[in-house]
């Protein structure tokens, strides 16, 4: 296995204080995955400490190597990715099974499938 790649001086600092700054768990994850690189843990300890797999660890360390801080604070894995409608779209759809549902009806899905 070929050597780590050292990190730039003064990364260490700015990881401590972008720990403190995040407001996501993932984001917190991934910045604190690099500190504690920066701090002489391996891949496997990281791994084992964040309960991620060591593959994992090497790949963020790669990307941010790549990549540089924008790595870091991602957007997240969220979102409507399978969607077929838009939201809008969406809520035309659905709203006269909504509108039945808030007057105490039922709204059969087999109805709602084939609209």
């Amino acid at each position: 296995m070929r050597p780590l790649q050292s990190l730039s001086a003064g990364t260490e600092v700015k990881l401590r204080r972008l720990l403190d700054q995040v407001e996501t768990k993932a984001d917190y994850q991934r910045v604190l995955c690099l500190w504690l690189r920066a701090l002489g843990l391996s891949a496997t300890e990281i791994a084992r400490t964040l309960g991620w797999r060591p593959s994992s660890v090497y790949n963020l360390h790669s990307r941010y190597l790549h990549e540089g801080m924008a790595v870091l604070l991602g957007a997240g894995r969220g979102g409507r990715h399978h969607a077929l409608l838009s939201e809008e779209q969406e809520r035309r759809l659905l709203a006269p099974f909504a509108s039945t549902a808030r007057q105490g009806g039922v709204a059969e899905a087999s109805l709602i499938r084939r609209a």
